[in-house]
């Protein structure tokens, strides 16, 4: 596998993650440096460390992250996109916007990295060596979370109020993707 299809795949795998960075960025009063970094590397551990348990799964998990993994992806991003457009509706103003707490994190980061894993197994069963594939998926991705925070940022500005609907709306969508891909092979 050459450097360009690495790369390719880095951000391919990438995409999710910046759309929902995009929003966390969007729903979040402030931005910190702690922050930023906080999402970046665990959506980057997530995505990093995915691909090198699917491939050491390699075949034997195949059939059950194959039959499964859409609907926790699905499940997940629906759960968070529905609670940010439930939460967008609440009368409070003063209500905390907080898209940083751990486990919004985590969950995100897991939801967003399950075709990660699928990666992996395509690799074990390519006999493509895992471990600089998944250094520079995870690298990728740390940064792509970090510029999707501060585009979401400077978008909540024209946006206003409906950034937390947009946000939920895009996870939801994320999360539809997934499930849709999955029934229709694409």
């Amino acid at each position: 596998m050459t450097n360009i299809e690495i790369l390719l795949i880095a951000f391919a795998l990438s995409a999710d993650t910046f759309a929902v960075s995009v929003a966390s960025g969007a729903n979040a009063k402030k931005i910190s440096l702690v922050n930023a970094l906080k999402m970046g590397f665990i959506f980057a551990m997530f995505q990093g460390l995915m691909p090198v348990m699917g491939w050491l799964a390699g075949n034997t998990m195949e059939r059950f992250v194959s039959q499964f993994a859409h609907w926790i992806a699905f499940s997940l991003l629906i759960i968070i996109g529905g609670k940010m457009i439930w939460e967008s509706f609440k009368k409070n103003e003063n209500k905390e916007k907080n898209p940083f707490k751990l486990f919004i994190i985590f969950f995100l980061g897991l939801a967003t990295s399950i075709d990660a894993l699928a990666i992996g197994i395509t690799f074990s069963m390519l006999k493509v060596s895992i471990f600089y594939p998944a250094i520079i998926i995870g690298i990728i991705t740390f940064f792509v979370a970090l510029l999707g925070l501060f585009t979401g940022k400077k978008l909540a500005r024209f946006f206003e109020n409906k950034v937390e609907i947009i946000g939920g709306i895009i996870l939801v969508f994320i999360g539809l993707k997934i499930l849709f891909q999955h029934y229709c092979f694409f």
